[in-house]
């Protein structure tokens, strides 16, 4: 069979202007947005932290949990936000070079995938409580095995990422990096069952977004 790509009419060799926002003086306002919520990111989940690991009473099944959360979004704060807060100062330009850029892909899937087995491990553990009221199901050791769990998941999903399962890149007018196929920076590419060739000899004429590859 052949497939069929379709491009967007866009020139794929130059780069697109940047959004209005990361041109001056709003790219320094987003910088300083970033500033303040990377403060208000590791303090707020820093003082957590702490109320649980201080007061032993607060360290229920369900607050370790939370604990864990807390953890990743400090640790956002504290190792994935600059890199978006720099990029935004600079006008969504990456200046911070190649390694920064995979060291920067690195800790969002990490800590995205690492937040997201927290919130599962969260609803199971709440839901298992509910169903079995008078019944300790899970315990605080099953509580710690799914907090390693949620580490373990998000650095074998982020090390992947890494190692060659997608392509890590900085699109430009954007302070994150992005997820995707090498070779194709802007725009999005489709794949479909080719129609008959008629079809396609009729339709080139009228537009120049189709081309077939064998």
């Amino acid at each position: 069979m052949e497939a069929l790509l379709r491009y967007p009419p866009v020139n794929m060799t130059t780069t697109p202007a940047p959004p209005e926002y990361m041109h001056p003086p709003f790219n320094y306002i987003l910088g300083a947005i970033f500033a303040f919520l990377i403060i208000f990111s590791v303090s707020g989940n820093l003082l957590v932290l702490l109320i649980i690991a201080r007061f032993r009473r607060m360290r229920t099944r369900t607050n370790l949990l939370l604990a864990n959360m807390s953890a990743i979004d400090l640790l956002t704060g504290a190792l994935a936000m600059p890199f978006s807060m720099v990029t935004a100062i600079h006008g969504g330009n990456w200046k911070l070079g190649d390694t920064a850029c995979q060291i920067n892909g690195f800790f969002v899937a990490l800590f995205i995938a690492s937040s997201i087995h927290t919130l599962m491990y969260l609803s199971i553990h709440k839901y298992v409580s509910i169903r079995n009221v008078f019944k300790h199901s899970i315990t605080t050791k099953h509580i710690i095995l799914m907090v390693i769990a949620t580490w373990i998941w998000g650095l074998l999903f982020a090390t992947g990422l890494v190692a060659g399962w997608t392509t890590i890149e900085h699109k430009h007018g954007a302070t994150q990096v992005r997820y995707g196929m090498a070779g194709i920076r802007y725009g999005y590419f489709r794949v479909e069952m080719a129609k008959p060739d008629r079809f396609l000899e009729r339709n080139d004429r009228k537009s120049s977004k189709f081309m077939i590859v064998r």
